[in-house]
């Protein structure tokens, strides 16, 4: 007996050709991998946390009014955290609640 491989298409090959990938079944247990609960609780996760961001913020600014550390008039010099993190907020909610419907 000799120890020649047999080229692939050789008929006296006693191995057969591996199968193609097409021909090979899919190994599946359980069910169908679904993300779209993770994505909501991560949706959720982030609005809560600029909702709560927004009004630790906003309860700060009433306090340190209602103390008199700041006057209302300077109120007008928070605008620059205040304005972006509105949007902020307003965004991600609006993003959470409009793909929750779908």
């Amino acid at each position: 007996m000799s120890d020649r491989v047999a080229p692939p298409g050789d008929a006296d090959a006693t191995e057969s050709p591996a199968p193609a990938m097409h021909d090979l079944a899919v190994p599946r247990s359980g069910a169908v991998y679904d993300p779209r609960p993770r994505e909501d609780q991560a949706r959720r996760t982030i609005a809560y946390i600029l909702i709560g961001l927004l009004a630790v913020v906003v309860l700060g600014l009433l306090a340190m009014v209602v103390f008199g550390t700041i006057t209302i008039d300077e109120i007008k010099d928070f605008g620059v955290v205040l304005g972006p993190l509105v949007a902020l907020v307003s965004a991600a909610t609006g993003f959470y609640y409009g793909t929750k419907g779908s």
